[in-house]
Formats: C-alpha cells, structure tokens, sequence
C-alpha cells in the first residue's frame, strides 16, 4: 500500500496513456458512426451510445484526479487518490475492451416515410373512387385491396393521395411505397422493398431465399403495416418476394396497382375497384385548366375544342398532353387541324386501347421539329420506370448530334436542359424534383404510356430495337438486327457474350450497359457498324475491347464505367472524334495509350488506379 501511494505520479501518468489510447479509440468509433449515419442512413446503437457517454465521463474523472494529485499534499488525501487511480485503471481496460462492436455501429432506420409528389384530383368521381378504396383499405376483413384501369387514367395518382392521407390518419403504423413495373425481377423488386424498409441487402446478392427470408422477418415484426404495390403487370408469389401473407393476426395489408383485372384476380385481391375515365363535364373542367386563358372564348374555338375533349376519351392523360399542346393558340386554323389529326391517327401497342394512343400521337406530331422528337424517342431506350441521368442523356444527344457542339459544356448543357423544359412542359416526359448544386435537374422519366408509345413510333422510323431489362441471357438473333436500324437498347439484362456479326451500317447508338455477366465480345461484333457514334459498355464484367471496336472512327462518347474486371484499354488514338470518355470507377491503372491524340475530347472522367 506505501508503495502505491509513493508512485501515484507514475500510476497517474500510466493512466493518462491508457486514456490516450482510449481517446483515439473513441475518434475511430465516431468516424465509423458519421459514416454510416451520413452516407448510409443508418443509426447509431444505442450500446454505442452508452459506450460513448461512458468514455466522455471517465476521460472528465481523469482529467480531475490529475488535477488533484499536482495539488493533493496530505498522507489521507494521496492515499484515497492512489485507491481512486486504481479503480480508474480498472474502468478503462474494460472500456477498452468493450470497443469492438463486432455486430457493427448502427442499424437501419425503420424510417418515416415521406408523401408522395402527386396530381391535383380534378373530378368527383376521382375523389369518389378514391373514397372507395379508402374504406377497403381500413375494413380490418379486407386484407388486398386491387386498383385497375386503362394506362393514364389515373390509378396511381388516387393511390398516391390515399398514401399521403393515411401518413397523418394513424391508421397504420407503417406505409410502403414501391413501384414494380413490366420487368417484374426478384433481384430488383427484393432490393426496393428492403430499401422501402431500411433493410440492407448488399451482402446477399446471390441468395434470394436469404433475402426472402430477412424482407419477411423484417416485415412481420411491423404492426399495422400497409404495403402498396404500383404498376403490377403480372401476379406472381408473396412468399418468393419475402411479403407475408395479409391477414387479419398479423395485421398486415397489400394494395396495388395494374392494367390488368386478372392480375388483381391473380393476386387474390379481396376488393377489386375500377379507375374509370372522367365523366364528359370533368374531362372539359380539366382541359380548361390546361388550356388556360381565354382562348376557350371564343365561338369558333369553342366547339372545336369541345369535339376534342370527346376524341381524348375522357382519359385524364390524354387531355392533359393535348390540353397543354394547345395551350395559348388562338389560331382556329390549328385547332382544327389538331381534331384532325386526333380523328386520323392511328396506333396499337401491345393492344392496348387504341385511342389512348391516337391522342398521344398527336401531342409528339406536335413536337416542335423533328431534334426534338429525335430527343424524345431516345428516352425510350432505357427501361420502364428507369430514372434517366440528364447529364449523360444530353451528353448523348450531343453525340448523336442533335445538339451543336459549342465552346464550351456548359452552353450545351444549356442547350440540352432548354429541350428537356420544352418536354417536360408538352407532358412527353416526367422531370423528377432532385436538382444538382447548380440547380439542374438530375433525372428525368417517361411515363409508361409515353414510353409505349415511343416504342411503337420506332417499330418503324426511325427504327430502334429495345429490349431493355428483358431478362436476356444471348445476344438476339441475326434476324432482329435490320440493316436500317438506327439505335440499339440491350441494356440491363443477363447477356454473358456478344457474338455475330451483326450487319447495322446506320446504327449509331448502341447500349449495353448493366449487363453484368458480359464477359466477351466476339472480335468481328462492330464489324459492320461503322456509325457508332455512342456506346456504353457500362457495368459490364469485360476484360477487353474487340479488335472490330478500334474501326469506329465516328465514335462521339464512350462509357466503361464500373467495368471491374477491365483493366487495361488499349491505344485509342484511332477514335479520333471521341468526345466523352468515361472510366469511372474502373480498375485500369493507367490510361489509355494514343489519348493525346484523341484532339476532340472534351470530357475525361477517370478514377485510374494510383492516380
């Protein structure tokens, strides 16, 4: 015991080390913490919590009997110091200790969700259709409640304010937003509902009954929990998808979505309600609103106008894109030829109802040249639903040609956004709310009507083959690829090589991008595509370009990004109009030989290893 208290400075000074120690272990934990609350939206364990409250206290108890024993003189107060320094030591080897968290930091937020953006309800039989499904969904008997109707009726946007009413009622404790669309995918639609759900599913991408089974626990620990389904083409297993099945113990409830009555019947909906089109006086209500001013005044316009709310079928979509096409015009002349046009044109996709989309037809003849129609039909090329980067799309558009290449990017950028305003404002595509830092917008989408309508456009001129997220595992056959093709699609599926010779002198883009098992491409594949002018081959599993890739001496813009198992380009000085290069995120070490000579590159991004 003297000799404790005879080396109090020597312990003190022991334990300021091991409190240094542990303060650079408390630096580490919150580093971890930051990242995973900021970049993943995690957070923190409340141990971790805990551990850190405990660490700030001792290190303030630490910093106090320091204190004391520069200023502590007598034999009774040193030796109930030294006695104190003990127990300190005592405390931080097991703080130090206790640092670890093996099972990690932080957890996933259960979340709150947010509304959804949606449409003002223009009708009564909207809100009445509305009013019935809400009933459904709060009748604890009914456990699926099944919403159907033509496309661009209206379906989602009922749902969406049924959504938004029920965040603020109580009803549920927990609501769930995901859109499934066409490509109804296990390894995607599994991701969107554990996104939905605060459930990382990262480390299980190869597993589907793994990720089954954690989305099903994961949901059946939620109370109250209404789960809504948008867009469903087709039914298909709860169980697979990892949703439990609703009922009335587990108190669990599922709406969705979809074109189709036998899909809702496939479902086993218990309640199945019909979106109808607006009744004759609403649909003129709404084209009044989209039309706007006094052009409706007039008495030549009038009638014509009213003969044009009956040739859009009361379909809310069609007359909203019609109503703002004609927005302003006082000239009778156009608005006569507008019902023309809507009584001539003709057009069938995929069955569909067939004015639906002899009215859209008339809203893209009405686009105003045929650069911005060309824009249009290129947003068809990604899959449904996609959410479209628009800093690549105009990149694109520029290498296509259809924007000018000025002296600088930001001018076409300029260029490039003043289009998509002009489609955005004509209704042909959607513009989604997040902005960059310069206040741009960062994506944008096609409508699935809009897009069906696209497709079908370009079943003939100008030709495209689009076969995005279709699940395809070779490349098409010889056949589907016709000579006067202009642009090509396949991006998103499960193509493991590229082989042929495909004979396409007029196409000039090709996407390939998301075909994750892309390991090769046969050396004669661009043989005979000599006016390539924009490929992506981005989140491809290649290892190499074709010898046939070096002849495309028109190439404008060129995406290997995240290709992570390319780590070498060859010399790319033959590319010599290359505009955009892109290697993002690769594993390539040094880049490309020959690309001082590329004397038209614009924009290099590059994450090369060692840089």
């Amino acid at each position: 015991m003297f000799t404790n208290f005879r080396n109090l400075e020597r312990d003190m000074k022991s334990l300021r080390a091991e409190t240094d120690e542990l303060s650079a272990q408390e630096e580490d934990v919150m580093t971890k913490v930051e990242r995973e609350e900021v970049q993943k939206g995690k957070k923190r364990k409340r141990e971790v919590d805990v551990w850190l409250e405990n660490v700030k206290r001792f290190k303030k108890e630490v910093d106090g009997a320091e204190e004391n024993v520069r200023e502590t003189r007598g034999w009774i107060s040193r030796y109930k110091l030294t006695k104190h320094i003990e127990d300190l030591k005592a405390e931080v080897v097991q703080l130090k200790e206790k640092n670890g968290f093996p099972d990690g930091v932080a957890i996933h937020q259960l979340g709150i969700p947010s509304p959804q953006p949606t449409a003002t309800l223009h009708s009564e039989s909207a809100n009445a259709t509305m009013k019935r499904i809400w009933n459904h969904l709060l009748d604890v008997e009914i456990r699926k409640v099944g919403v159907h109707g033509m496309a661009g009726v209206g379906k989602t946007t009922i749902l969406k304010h049924i959504h938004n009413q029920l965040l603020h009622s109580g009803v549920f404790k927990s609501i769930l937003w995901v859109t499934v669309s066409k490509a109804l995918d296990l390894y995607r639609l599994q991701p969107e509902i554990a996104s939905a759900i605060g459930l990382d599913l990262s480390n299980r991408v190869d597993n589907e009954e793994n990720r089954s089974s954690e989305i099903h626990a994961e949901l059946s620990r939620r109370e109250r929990c209404l789960l809504i389904l948008d867009d469903v083409w087709k039914p298909f297993s709860l169980d697979r998808i990892g949703i439990p099945e609703p009922n009335q113990t587990n108190g669990f409830k599922l709406a969705i979505t979809t074109r189709s009555m036998p899909v809702c019947r496939g479902m086993e909906c218990e309640r199945i309600v019909k979106v109808e089109v607006l009744l004759l006086e609403e649909a003129w209500d709404l084209f009044k609103e989209k039309v706007g001013g006094p052009v409706l005044d007039s008495a030549e316009i009038k009638p014509i106008a009213e003969l044009i709310v009956k040739e859009c079928g009361c379909l809310p979509l069609a007359i909203t894109t019609v109503g703002r096409a004609l927005r302003g015009v006082g000239d009778v002349g156009v608005w006569r030829n507008a019902l023309n046009e809507l009584k001539c044109s003709y057009t069938e996709i995929d069955g569909m109802n067939d004015c639906v989309f002899s009215r859209l037809m008339f809203s893209y003849n009405r686009l105003r040249n045929d650069r911005i129609k060309d824009c249009f039909l290129y947003c068809a090329l990604y899959p449904e639903d996609y959410k479209i980067r628009t800093e690549q799309l105009i990149e694109n558009w520029v290498g296509e040609g259809w924007i000018d290449e000025m002296e600088n990017t930001e001018r076409e950028r300029d260029k490039g956004d003043t289009i998509l305003k002009e489609l955005i404002d004509s209704c042909m595509i959607k513009g989604n709310d997040s902005v960059d830092l310069a206040g741009r917008r960062n994506t944008i989408q096609l409508h699935d009507l809009i897009r069906d309508l696209a497709i079908n456009i370009t079943r003939a001129s100008p030709r495209f083959m689009v076969k995005a997220r279709e699940y395809l595992e070779e490349t098409p056959r010889v056949e589907e690829w016709v000579e006067n093709t202009k642009r090509v699609s396949l991006m998103d599926n499960k193509i493991k090589i590229l082989s042929g010779q495909p004979m396409c002198p007029q196409l000039t883009t090709l996407f390939l991008q998301g075909n994750y098992l892309l390991t090769e491409i046969s050396n004669s594949f661009f043989e005979n595509m000599q006016g390539l002018r924009v490929v992506d081959l981005s989140n491809t599993w290649i290892n190499s370009l074709p010898e046939s890739f070096f002849a495309l001496t028109n190439l404008r813009v060129l995406r290997l990004d995240s290709c992570g198992n390319l780590h070498k380009v060859p010399c790319l000085a033959t590319l010599k109009h290359l505009w955009v290069l892109s290697l993002d995120s690769t594993v390539i070490q040094e880049l490309p030989q020959g690309i001082e000579e590329l004397v038209n590159l614009r924009k290099l991004v590059s994450t090369v290893q060692g840089d």
